[in-house]
């Protein structure tokens, strides 16, 4: 839903700036192809993103894990010392 969202703003965006002077007229195929490609940049960045978070989810679980045996060692030779 975000990134066609993103891809409305920007033909929004281009039809604007047509309207304005900003740009040249584009006729609806180059509209379209430009938003094609936009919408295949919106959704690289959308996938490196969730790469990313996959990457920190992982290493927060590892992480927990190793602090949470930590933890049990540390218990494990205070109780055993007492």
């Amino acid at each position: 839903m975000h990134c066609a969202l993103q891809v409305h703003i920007e033909e929004a965006r281009l039809r604007f700036d047509m309207a304005i002077g900003k740009i040249p007229p584009l006729t609806d195929l180059e509209i379209l192809e430009h938003l094609r490609e936009f919408a295949q940049e919106v959704q690289e960045e959308e996938r490196l993103q969730n790469e990313q978070n996959l990457i920190t989810v992982v290493s927060d679980s590892i992480s927990s894990i190793v602090l949470f045996t930590l933890i049990s060692q540390v218990r494990e030779i205070h109780t055993t010392c007492a």
